[in-house]
């Protein structure tokens, strides 16, 4: 997501129109998702410091109906509101948890790339749990039955150790 937002806040303009029409479509949808995060900010100022939480809706603000579909909850909450984010760094991170966690977790990130690459690597993988960037309520449903299954199961390990 860190490459998109970079590409289309610094190369994209620079590309002559014949290449822009090949991303157009995600452009639509960068453009959206930088609206709705200004108009974000602009009107919730709480929200948008502290966050919405993994189960908060913001407002889609200049999506057009042809960029809209199905997958993107659109017409389930009449098309005004959202879960989804798209082309944002850490996807819905500062929607989930605001300004503040972004650069929490940015920083955290950003000095664990200076001491090791691959933990870097390990820990980018891990955040999205535990910082809750890519968490909408169907996954946060479906991460909490992991984690439920994941620690009966560690409990049990435990108990059966534990008798031998």
């Amino acid at each position: 997501m860190c490459f998109c937002f970079s590409f289309f806040f610094f190369v994209y303009p620079l590309l002559p129109n014949v290449y822009q029409i090949i991303f157009s479509e995600y452009y639509t949808l960068y453009v959206s998702a930088m609206d709705s995060l200004n108009y974000l900010f602009e009107f919730n100022t709480y929200g948008s410091i502290f966050g919405l939480g993994s189960m908060g809706l913001y407002r889609i603000i200049s999506l057009p109906d042809y960029a809209d579909h199905i997958f993107s909850f659109g017409s389930e909450v009449g098309n005004i509101n959202r879960y989804a984010i798209w082309n944002v760094p850490f996807g819905r991170l500062i929607i989930n948890v605001g300004i503040f966690g972004f650069l929490l977790v940015s920083i955290f990130l950003i000095s664990k790339i200076t001491v090791r690459t691959s933990k870097f690597y390990l820990l980018l993988f891990l955040v999205p749990y535990f910082g809750l960037y890519g968490v909408s309520p169907v996954s946060a449903i479906y991460v909490g039955f992991v984690l439920a299954v994941l620690y009966k199961t560690m409990d049990m390990k435990k108990v059966i150790i534990a008798k031998t």
